[in-house]
């Protein structure tokens, strides 16, 4: 009887006595580990992850062996050793048909189409321009709408503009 006495004092017996002071001296510490844990790996996993800080420059190149690598309309568009190009052989929406693309491009312009009666004079950089539109013909005055010049008596005598 003894014996079950002692063997129920050992394992149901508190061993140790905490009190406030000292349970809030171990709370205060595994609280602090926490954050000490949190910050460090915030500060070297997730945050180098979400602002991109520990990316590397890549380098992408256009040939065959890497063509399958790229999402693009092979109808449009063919890649070779030398590069990406246009398609040749098909007409279609954002087609080029330039044939000689790859070789001469120094003539694309990527500007609006010039409007009728207009034409591009190219820029100069001696005087610090750039192109610019000028009109293909001298302006003329046309009341009557024929596409004829008219002069500033004519429209007058003919009741299209009067005198101010």
């Amino acid at each position: 009887m003894i014996m079950i006495q002692r063997i129920k004092h050992f394992l149901f017996c508190p061993r140790f006595h905490f009190n406030r002071i000292q349970f809030n001296l171990i709370a205060l510490l595994f609280v602090s580990l926490g954050l000490i844990t949190g910050v460090y790996i915030a500060l070297s996993d997730v945050i180098p992850r979400i602002f991109a800080l520990n990316d590397t420059a890549n380098t992408w190149t256009f040939n065959t062996a890497n063509a399958g690598d790229f999402t693009r309309d092979s109808t449009l568009v063919a890649i070779d050793d030398n590069g990406a190009a246009p398609t040749g052989g098909t007409a279609g929406a954002n087609h080029f048909a330039n044939s000689d693309f790859a070789a001469n491009n120094t003539s694309w312009s990527v500007g609006a189409a010039v409007p009728s009666g207009y034409v591009e004079v190219p820029g100069n950089a001696t005087y610090g321009t750039t192109n610019f539109l000028a009109m293909q013909y001298g302006a003329k005055y046309d009341c009557t709408g024929d596409d004829d010049g008219n002069t500033a008596a004519e429209c007058q005598s003919a009741g299209v503009c009067t005198a101010g």
